[in-house]
């Protein structure tokens, strides 16, 4: 992670002189509650939270007051101090510090936090607060991306990152608009296909099988964090005398369905498979459908924001038959994986 810019911390690191002085005035006089101001210093878009997101509907923006009535009012505020002192060590210091994979707000402030979700949900509220990004705190979610494919990336500051076709590489978790993607594209070039694929264990598949040179291949290993998200924008948008196709191979499942809404609301992107109508019924192929997946598709056809016709239908197939199927069907189909896939790009 590359340092954060004068430009973009002399504004926060001012906020937060007025945020902590407006808490402590708060908490000696018992005034009105500190209000979030606005303060945008990132044009990054974040995708709309999704139904696995449960957190989503805290998301907005409370007013937060101290002291409150109830006693653990005083380590909530504890909470926020201690954050606000170690994000501001990061930005004097014009270093970024990741949010999951070392977990160092977490164990910095271990002495008032019980769990890491519990330093996670004030990360997002004093960015809330503070009217700007976690990357503008220097607080940045680490990726579980991994993409394969002959590309070259760049970011802002000019720092290089190749992929190679064949070859694994982590999508940097500083991943955002300001970086540039260029496509390895020979003159004879018939147009790319980015895949993006719910496993971890069908990308390493793919890569084993070499299907083309213009494949590209990205995993999320699960629902996508914002890096992938922004690189699937930047692929979608990059350069390509005869075009980029992007499609999505999901499990046949009311979670499948669920992390192809997730990427669809930050750019298009095309169910490839897995259907269960695709394949005969057998126990190899067909599964049925947990309790918990039963839930989570009535949630997704109840859900306010508009679900696609394809995937209203979709889902309530798995309801009324009782089953699923996973992308491991794909196996079954005579040529293996790299036939299915070929076959339904052809569609």
């Amino acid at each position: 992670m590359s340092a954060l810019q004068d430009s973009e911390r002399a504004p926060v690191l001012a906020r937060i002189d007025a945020l902590v002085a407006d808490l402590l005035h708060q908490l000696a006089g018992q005034l009105d509650a500190v209000n979030p101001a606005p303060l945008r210093l990132s044009t990054t878009r974040v995708a709309e939270p999704s139904e696995h997101d449960d957190s989503a509907a805290q998301r907005k923006v409370r007013p937060v007051m101290f002291p409150t009535r109830a006693s653990s009012g005083v380590r909530r505020f504890a909470q926020y101090v201690r954050v606000l002192e170690v994000v501001q060590a990061n930005l004097l210091a014009g270093r970024a510090t990741t949010k999951r994979a070392h977990r160092d707000v977490y164990y910095s402030c271990s002495e008032v936090f019980d769990t890491q979700r519990a330093s996670d949900l004030v990360v997002e509220r004093l960015a809330q607060l503070l009217g700007c990004t976690r990357g503008a705190l220097g607080v940045v979610a680490s990726t579980r991306g991994l993409v394969s494919g002959s590309m070259h990336l760049r970011s802002p500051d000019g720092r290089a990152v190749h992929s190679v076709r064949g070859e694994t590489q982590r999508i940097p978790a500083d991943m955002s608009a300001a970086w540039s993607v260029h496509l390895t594209c020979p003159e004879d070039c018939r147009g790319h296909v980015v895949l993006v694929v719910e496993k971890a264990c069908v990308f390493q598949r793919l890569l084993d099988l070499q299907l083309g040179s213009d494949l590209i291949v990205v995993t999320a290993c699960g629902y996508a964090d914002a890096a992938t998200l922004e690189l699937v924008r930047l692929l979608a948008a990059a350069p390509c005398p005869a075009g980029v196709r992007v499609c999505g191979l999901f499990d046949g499942d009311p979670y499948g369905v669920d992390i192809h809404m997730h990427y669809r609301a930050a750019t298009p992107i095309q169910w490839l498979g897995v259907d269960a109508d695709e394949f005969d019924l057998a126990p190899q192929t067909h599964t049925a459908l947990r309790a918990d997946e039963r839930t989570k598709a009535m949630r997704l056809l109840r859900h306010p924001s508009p679900v696609r016709e394809t995937h209203r239908r979709r889902l309530t197939s798995m309801l009324l038959d009782g089953y699923k199927v996973q992308i491991d069907a794909a196996y079954t189909w005579t040529g293996g994986l790299g036939a299915y896939i070929q076959h339904k790009l052809q569609l």
